[in-house]
């Protein structure tokens, strides 16, 4: 609904056209004739809204105003005023357009708190996040967890970034392969990834990556996990794992592995005592090397092993 409400010259009265008496929750446009508008304008905005009103009795206001303002039973609510000057009964007047916004400004203020809080979580989180704008290729919005992580000072610094930049050249083909699964829905997986901070170090990133929109425009979510501490055990024990295994193969005694009562690892020694090739043993029983005579008492001493009673 837009009302009219006419503001005379070098006088605080007005006069309310039909649809403003029912916006302020007056009986009819008459009771409105003779009141004055400020007494209606919130309290903290009454200076402003003032001047505002001074400003439309010498000048047309084309561009709307939201104001606060309150009905007559004190109810607070929000108007859009536009004002035109015009002669009123031979005098300058100047007629406003006043349209109640109350409800779209509560839309407003629950967009925002949404917005907020999504905001508050976005960089609480503990892991990395970033949003991707895909036309661009540029990072729009980062978290804390996610500077730290390339090595920046705050999340704004990261801002404006291509993420590819920050991956070892190697590499870069295949990240923007995988990017581009995402963005087609056929990578959900969280990939390993090798990537450069800032000052070029190299760490290890668990990712994951979502389609969104952001702001109108296709980006992609990504939430980043640093795995360099276990990427860095995982190598420590591969090397011990090895080193182990050449110092097995190296033996002169037969060294035999059993798992599940199946053969996964015969030294050279063993498969020479044997007299087969070392891969013709893996995954043979090893009671088919005992002699059936101690069959019985193998397979109890293994099975003593197992249980951890020697």
């Amino acid at each position: 609904m837009v009302a009219l409400w006419c503001l005379m010259h070098h006088r605080p009265d007005s006069g309310g056209q039909p649809g403003c008496h029912q916006i302020f929750g007056f009986g009819s446009p008459q009771e409105m004739v003779g009141i004055n508008p400020l007494d209606y304008v919130a309290d903290e905005d009454r200076q402003p809204v003032a001047l505002l009103l001074a400003q439309g009795l010498e000048v047309d206001r084309p561009t709307p105003a939201e104001i606060r303002m309150k009905t007559k039973d004190g109810r607070g609510i929000w108007v859009s005023a536009t004002s035109t000057l015009i002669e009123h009964e031979g005098k300058k007047a100047s007629l406003t357009a006043i349209r109640e916004i109350t409800s779209e400004k509560a839309k407003e203020a629950a967009l925002r708190e949404a917005e907020h809080q999504y905001q508050r979580l976005f960089d609480g989180m503990l892991d990395g996040a970033v949003v991707l704008d895909v036309s661009t290729f540029q990072i729009v919005l980062a978290n804390k967890a996610a500077a730290d992580a390339f090595g920046f000072s705050s999340p704004q610094e990261i801002v404006g970034e291509n993420p590819l930049s920050y991956i070892p050249e190697e590499d870069r083909d295949g990240v923007a392969r995988l990017i581009a699964l995402n963005l087609e829905g056929k990578a959900t997986n969280a990939a390993e990834l090798r990537v450069l901070t800032r000052d070029k170090r190299e760490r290890w990133i668990s990712a994951t990556a979502t389609k969104v929109e952001y702001e109108g425009r296709t980006a992609m979510l990504s939430t980043l996990r640093d795995i360099t501490s276990e990427k860095a055990k995982d190598a420590a024990l591969q090397a011990a794992e090895e080193s182990k295994l050449r110092l097995m193969d190296a033996s002169a005694e037969a060294i035999f592995v059993v798992q599940d009562g199946k053969m996964v690892y015969v030294n050279p020694a063993g498969a020479a005592g044997a007299g087969v090739q070392q891969q013709e043993l893996v995954g043979l029983s090893y009671l088919d090397f005992v002699h059936p005579d101690e069959k019985q008492a193998v397979e109890e001493r293994y099975q003593r092993l197992l249980a951890g009673n020697g």
